[in-house]
């Protein structure tokens, strides 16, 4: 699951009702360790905007803390690191992104599919044989 996807279990916003539901579904979560640096930059900007309250702040961070103890995490490799070289050449994708699917495709058979909520990332990931879900469909 990328970022933008996990946000939305987080967040009430488009979406985030799709993400509930592969949560219930789901076995196990896997993410790439970017997710959880990811979801902590986006809260404490949403703070920093005033589009969050500092209750509402710690209630996520801890709840975001709580769900990484659970999740499969991909860790960063070599292997990552060359795959996303790779990717970014044929797809120019964000960095980030990249790195997501790269990590994705490193767990390929472990996984029954890919959430992402980026087109761009999402139409990659089908050319690399995977199976995507989007929350916002």
């Amino acid at each position: 699951m990328d970022s933008s996807a996990l946000m939305k279990r987080y967040l009430d916003e488009k979406g985030s009702k799709e993400i509930s539901e592969y949560f219930i579904k789901a076995d196990t979560i896997w993410v790439s360790y970017l997710n959880e640096l990811e979801s902590l930059s986006t809260i404490r900007r949403l703070l920093e905007e005033k589009r969050m309250t500092q209750e509402d702040y710690n209630s996520f961070r801890e709840e975001i803390d709580k769900d990484y103890l659970d999740f499969f995490k991909v860790e960063y490799s070599q292997v990552i690191q060359e795959k996303t070289k790779d990717i970014i050449d044929r797809y120019q994708l964000k960095t980030l992104d990249a790195i997501h699917l790269a990590a994705c495709l490193s767990i390929k058979k472990n996984i029954d599919a890919f959430v992402c909520c980026d087109k761009k990332l999402a139409n990659a990931a089908k050319k690399e044989k995977l199976k995507v879900l989007n929350p916002l469909g």
